[in-house]
């Protein structure tokens, strides 16, 4: 019997990105760091798997850091060097200076594979509270750059297929129930083994469905608590000579 196999894909895998660390003019540090911050969460909130500077400083030691965490937006091998170390294609490179009582700077989508700049957008703001309103805007220009990809998918997903599971559970319970009462007037045991199987194989596969469906429930509920986007599961079912198998990957 060749293997069936069903893909179950909860939600889509975001697209990886890396915000270096901001170079700055005029710009204290520690409001350099709430800028950073700020960018990085509107592109979270456009859908796209953002790699922050604690991920960067996590990664590499004292010296690298010196080294890479130095690059100037156009040192293109050394930031390509950087993205490519944290597993990200692309890299969000901003400059910023305080100039005339204002904030001017800009944004750069720029690919890890060839360092060319993929979008670039221009930052102007007269206050700190303007200036994380234009990042805000910016995460969102840059985030459609990349043709619409960076839509979040909804939390709820995973649920509602939890709940079709359930459904089709249920189903496969009623099934087997009714295969074993026809077990009570079946005549000759080729009729009786028949219906055992049948209702085996449909109780396995009602349990499954249960425990796929409480899976996808519990998965919703659990980043909707942490107010994140769940990351990408696929979950395949193969009722292979052993049995039903039942396997997951997370990315």
């Amino acid at each position: 019997m060749s293997a069936l196999l069903l893909a179950l894909v909860l939600t889509a895998t975001p697209e990886r990105v890396v915000v270096t660390p901001f170079t700055v003019s005029g710009v204290a540090p520690e409001l350099s760091q709430v800028l950073e911050d700020a960018l990085a969460a509107s592109l979270r909130k456009r859908g796209l798997e953002v790699v922050s500077r604690q991920d960067i400083t996590t990664l590499l030691s004292t010296e690298r850091q010196r080294t890479l965490l130095g690059c100037e937006a156009g040192e293109g091998s050394c930031l390509a060097e950087l993205v490519n170390a944290l597993g990200c294609e692309l890299s969000v490179v901003t400059s910023l200076a305080r100039l005339d009582g204002g904030f001017r700077g800009t944004a750069r989508l720029i690919s890890s594979k060839n360092a060319k700049v993929q979008a670039e957008v221009v930052l102007s703001a007269r206050s700190e509270a303007a200036l994380v309103d234009a990042l805000d805007d910016a995460g969102a220009q840059l985030a459609r750059s990349l043709g619409g990809a960076a839509s979040p998918p909804p939390r709820w997903i995973p649920a509602a297929v939890g709940g079709v599971l359930l459904a089709g559970a249920a189903v496969g319970f009623v099934f087997a129930g009714l295969r074993f009462e026809a077990m009570k007037t079946a005549v000759g045991y080729p009729a009786t083994q028949r219906l055992a199987n049948e209702g085996s194989t449909f109780q396995a596969l009602a349990w499954t469905g249960v425990g796929l469906g409480v899976v996808g429930i519990a998965w919703t509920t659990v980043w909707m608590v942490l107010g994140q986007t769940p990351p990408a599961v696929t979950v395949s079912l193969d009722p292979g000579r052993a049995g039903l198998v039942l396997s997951g990957s997370f990315r």
